[in-house]
């Protein structure tokens, strides 16, 4: 996925405030767009919020601050894109968009500064886009494909439940 120049990637990377307005931008003309059921013009938008998050995910987690964004930026750009990316039949680049918000949350559920409370959403958001996952898979044909994907999942997700949450 290629939303932002690598002028604008820079920008970006630099300014937390810019940042955030940009995405709150991009994440409410695509959201219209969707509701409107323009996909086309939709999968900009709604690309541009997600990779706006990725990119200061990772500028904040390599800087080791307390983060601007949050996990919710991310679950709701991923949301966005993935469910556009579904209705153009664009299911490799959805998956892809699904995985990446998947695995960025077991990530961060392992991690130790998270509370209870916290980890129990996030393994409550872990299993709605290992769903959303499965679901695509299966929409392209990919039967056996999520079946193995749901199977590893839940292996994972009873392992991180026993060591997060007792």
């Amino acid at each position: 996925m290629k939303y932002l120049c690598v002028r604008h990637q820079h920008l970006l990377r630099e300014e937390v405030d810019v940042a955030g307005r940009l995405w709150q931008s991009a994440m409410d003309q695509g959201g219209q767009l969707c509701r409107a059921g323009e996909w086309c013009r939709a999968r900009s938008y709604c690309g541009l919020a997600f990779e706006i998050v990725v990119l200061r995910l990772r500028v904040e987690h390599a800087a080791g601050g307390s983060p601007h964004f949050a996990t919710e930026h991310l679950t709701d750009a991923a949301r966005l894109l993935g469910d556009c990316l579904c209705r153009l039949e664009q299911f490799d680049e959805a998956q892809e968009v699904l995985r990446y918000a998947h695995d960025y949350l077991v990530a961060e559920t392992q991690r130790c500064h998270l509370t209870y409370d916290a980890k129990r959403v996030h393994l409550r958001l872990i299993e709605e886009f290992l769903k959303r996952s499965t679901s695509v898979l299966r929409l392209c044909g990919r039967s056996a494909q999520a079946e193995t994907l749901l199977l590893m999942s839940n292996k994972l997700t009873s392992q991180m439940r026993r060591e997060c949450l007792h």
